[in-house]
């Protein structure tokens, strides 16, 4: 009877989650209560293993709603993958990969600030997951945050120095500061970068010469995006090349020497 009771709230929970109608969903509860679709499952112990089964599934719901957000986020039903990682959350409200998602579909439609709720809440319920406090990094510095951008991208290379995407996101934030010191702290944190790698990456290449842009070495810069050019035909990365060869004349304009190569 104790395994009814509880199949029952879990049909009530899951019926307001998926439909958002408090009475019609306790209703059709009441009525599952009153005449179970197999009544012998109840009174009798024996039969017990089918209340069983019943609970558990219920209790899983948010893994279907969070896996139906995820696939149809991949197919772009954006505003339905927002109606599933909510109510996945409804039934669950600390799960961080269902807020770490529901912050990337409400920010692709536009939902910026919505998005950044959920980011945060990801990252306070799972702070040891760098991906989620990434990509947290990345909404606030797009929403203009940048200063609590580098702080969270500073944590997450405290907790896993060396990690590449975070060091590049962080280096192309300093460089693009106000502040001398932090222009001159990416230099130093991109040289170190390419430093670490065996083979000339063109990405890598052009962080750093993002960061010697930053330092008004521009002279450094044009080399640098001239070696990125070079790693990235070497490399089969021709979808690089449009956007490093406008790098580099963007930068020969903003070049102060007159002529430069």
């Amino acid at each position: 009877m104790l395994l009814h009771v509880g199949a029952t709230l879990l049909l009530l929970g899951m019926l307001c989650a998926l439909t958002g109608e408090p009475a019609p969903s306790a209703f059709v509860a009441g009525a599952f209560a009153l005449h179970p679709l197999r009544a012998e499952s109840v009174a009798w112990v024996s039969e017990r293993k089918d209340v069983l089964a019943a609970v558990l599934w219920m209790s899983t719901m948010w893994l279907v709603h969070s896996n139906l957000g995820f696939l149809l986020a991949a197919q772009g039903n954006l505003d339905e993958a927002v109606d599933h990682y909510a109510a996945a959350l409804r039934e669950d409200p600390n799960l961080a990969p269902a807020h770490n998602n529901l912050g990337l579909a409400l920010e692709s439609l536009g939902r910026r600030d919505e998005a950044l709720g959920h980011y945060s809440r990801a990252v306070e319920l799972a702070p040891a997951d760098l991906q989620n406090r990434l990509n947290y990094a990345r909404a606030l510095a797009r929403s203009g945050r940048r200063g609590d951008a580098i702080g969270e991208l500073r944590e997450g290379l405290r907790r896993q120095p060396d990690w590449p995407p975070a060091e590049q996101d962080l280096i192309r934030l300093l460089a693009a500061d106000a502040d001398p010191a932090r222009r001159t702290e990416a230099v130093a944190l991109a040289e170190t970068l390419v430093r670490r790698t065996t083979a000339p990456d063109a990405e890598l290449l052009s962080t750093l010469a993002v960061a010697y842009e930053g330092a008004a070495r521009f002279a450094d810069a044009l080399g640098v995006w001239r070696d990125a050019i070079t790693a990235a035909r070497a490399g089969g990365r021709t979808d690089l090349l449009p956007g490093l060869e406008a790098a580099v004349a963007a930068c020969r304009a903003r070049s102060p020497v007159t002529g430069a190569p």
